[in-house]
């Protein structure tokens, strides 16, 4: 694995794909079992009638591995890490629905005006229907980092998860 950086997570590499799933929670998350997309991070989420504003009620109770509480800002941040990256990566124009995206992983702005925290809920606006979206979120890429750890030195060898595992070493 050579990052353990979901938003750098290859989607050709079954093994980054998967450190990243298990070291790091998102919003939802596919249960290969029921096959059908379930809460991570977000206990529930909706959709507004005209199918162009998602809201997605925060777990309360999410930490991440070294206990500290998971909120709504938290889960805003890794998906516009990803925008960040723009046409350089197919999960950065995979969030062009929502809007603001494109000023955004342009540069023209400093955040996506279609994402908005509201107390526990993130709530996502998008310029067109997209039925999909919580399936978007499960992709392991818009796992939650915590937001120390984004600009970290030691994240490479040391971040803080908010997934099911946590990592204890890791070397050369």
């Amino acid at each position: 694995v050579g990052s353990l950086d979901p938003a750098a997570a290859n989607p050709g590499s079954a093994s980054s794909m998967l450190v990243a799933d298990l070291l790091f929670d998102g919003l939802t998350s596919y249960d290969v079992s029921k096959g059908t997309v379930v809460g991570a991070l977000a206990t529930s989420w909706g959709v507004a009638d005209d199918g162009l504003t998602w809201t997605f009620k925060i777990d309360p109770s999410a930490t991440f591995a070294d206990g500290t509480p998971i909120g709504a800002a938290d889960v805003k941040q890794p998906i516009e890490r990803v925008a960040s990256r723009g046409d350089q990566a197919l999960s950065g124009v995979r969030l062009a629905p929502i809007g603001g995206y494109d000023e955004f992983a342009k540069g023209s702005a400093s955040a996506i005006t279609g994402l908005a925290v509201k107390g526990a809920t993130l709530e996502v606006r998008l310029r067109s229907p997209y039925e999909p979206l919580p399936e978007l979120f499960a992709d392991p890429v818009f796992g939650v980092v915590k937001p120390s750890d984004a600009t970290a030195t030691t994240f490479a060898s040391s971040p803080v998860g908010s997934g099911s595992f946590a990592l204890k070493t890791r070397d050369a």
